[in-house]
Parts: C-alpha cells; structure tokens; sequence
C-alpha cells in the first residue's frame, strides 16, 4: 500500500467485510479492484485513479523493494513474487523485446497486476474434507467428511478449475493437512514445488515440507524426488509438456504427486498434449474439480479410467 500513489491509495477504501483479491494498475486503460467476500468476487473500475508511466514504474520499484534488476528473470517470464510478500504474485505487461524468439528484456511495462492469497484459514473442517479427497474415502454425497485415519494412502490427485476460484488456496490447506499434523493424521515429508513464487507463505511455517522456489518445474520436480525423499509431491500449475517428462520421470520413484492446472472440464484438460500423456501413462489416480462459493469449497472426483 504504501507503493501506491495517494490518490489511489484512497480509493480503495478497504473495510472489514471485503478483502482485495486482485489489483489491475494499468496505464491508458482504466484500473481496477477486485474485491472478494462472502458472496464471490466484485470487480470496482477506478476511472478517477489514472496512472502515468512514472507511478507505474515507481509502483514496480516499491514491489521490487528498490532493486528492480532483481527480478530481471520474472519480468522476462512475465510474473514474479516480490521475496518480502510471500503468496503474492505480480503479473507483469506490455512490450517485450525478443531475440532469436526469446524473450529478452521488457521495454515497456504498461500494466501490473497484483494477486493476493486468499486470507480464508485452513479450518480443521476443511483440512479434514481435503484428506478425504485425496485419500478417496470421501462422501460426495453432502454429508460431513470424516478425518482420514493415519497411514492411508494418499492418491496421485489432479486438482482442476478456471483461473480466480481457489486452486492455489486449496494446495495450500493440502500442504498443511498432510504436513502438519493437525488434522488427526500423522505428519508426513512434502517437497514443494513452487514455481511462481505464489504457494508458499509465511503461515505454513510449521508444515514438513522442503520447498524448491522458482525453479523450472520440470527440474524442481527431479530434483524433489531425487534429493528430498519426500512421501509426497506438492505442484502448482502444471501444463506444459518437458513438465509431463519430468513428472514421468518423477513417477518412477513411486512418490504421489498433487498438482493443480487451469482448466473448465475435464474433457478440456485431458485435450492437452501434457495431460494427454501423463492420462495415458495412468500418473492421476483422479482428477477433482474444483468449485468455491466464497471461501467455502466444494469437490467432483472424476477416476482416471
């Protein structure tokens, strides 16, 4: 808050029933504010809060903690996650110069767009209901789920659904489940990796988990298995094909892997190239979308066949 210009600043009028999701800072187009609380996410233009280049860039430098060159890589890729902000994820716009069709620098960065975690806690409720999930004991028929016993299995899960409804919060309240022993299960070693920058936060201090930031997933995931020994594999946003090679790879260590990818339907995901390939060597034991109405959230396994 204290990067943005005042005027801005002041728009924003955050009160305690609704919290900021996302904030679009752009300049020649009109900024925006995406609230979220007990009824979804809102979505507030702020046709008074024009910003120059200057206030952009001066934005970055605040986000980048003065030192901009840092982050040289991020803003390369596109989004970065500033090192004193965990869970926050800056995506990053507008012109890019590429050389031999890579990319090179980003000359001028007209938009930002800045994505905070969800501040909704990981109940015991629902660490019990996400243990469900992924163990397959879970009731999808309304009724509470039930904690899941020590030693069960845990399935190889996919979880899917569209940008904005929560895939990175539920990774998180799994991370914390299966780690830190508070939901009536024995805590057991996770290797996360977090590529983005996005999943890990401060909050899940007292989990089990060895976490691998902003490695390229394909290596993080070898890595993971190779060095860590973990019992389980925690990834966020899997969807390209070196990554479903490394996930193979991974697989031959028999260690369980839960990830995340962008997706509407199930039809959809499994179109992929990645997912089609990771589908026919039977990597997810299941695949469960993923729904939420405010920060309750709501699952539909589908069995890898």
């Amino acid at each position: 808050m204290r990067s943005l210009p005042p005027l801005l600043r002041d728009r924003l009028n955050i009160d305690g029933k609704r919290q900021i999701s996302e904030l679009h800072l752009r300049v020649g187009a009109m900024s925006s504010v995406t609230y979220s609380d007990g009824e979804g996410a809102r979505i507030v233009p702020l046709p008074r809060a024009a910003l120059t280049v200057e206030e952009l860039h001066g934005i970055l430098g605040g986000l980048c903690g003065g030192s901009v060159h840092t982050y040289d890589e991020g803003l390369r890729r596109g989004y970065f996650s500033p090192m004193e902000m965990p869970g926050v994820r800056v995506g990053v716009g507008g012109r890019l110069l590429c050389r031999n069709g890579m990319p090179d620098r980003l000359q001028q960065i007209r938009t930002l767009c800045i994505r905070f975690p969800s501040p909704a806690p990981a109940t015991r409720r629902m660490q019990a209901q996400l243990l469900d999930v992924l163990c397959g004991t879970a009731d999808f028929s309304g009724r509470d789920a039930s904690l899941a016993p020590d030693g069960m299995r845990v399935l190889p899960t996919l979880l899917y659904a569209p940008p904005g409804v929560g895939k990175t919060t539920a990774l998180r309240g799994i991370l914390r489940a299966l780690t830190s022993g508070e939901a009536g299960m024995r805590a057991v070693n996770a290797a996360v990796v977090d590529t983005s920058g996005e999943l890990w936060e401060d909050s899940l201090s007292a989990c089990c988990a060895d976490v691998l930031t902003e490695y390229p997933r394909g290596m993080g995931l070898s890595l993971a298995v190779r060095a860590f020994a973990p019992q389980v594999v925690l990834c966020d946003e899997i969807g390209c094909e070196e990554e479903a090679e490394a996930i193979l790879r991974a697989q031959a260590g028999g260690v369980p892997l839960i990830a995340t990818a962008h997706a509407h339907t199930l039809a959809e995901l499994l179109c992929r190239p990645c997912f089609s390939a990771l589908h026919r060597c039977g990597v997810f034991a299941q695949y469960v979308r993923l729904f939420r109405q405010g920060n309750a959230f709501s699952f539909l396994r589908e069995e890898a066949v």
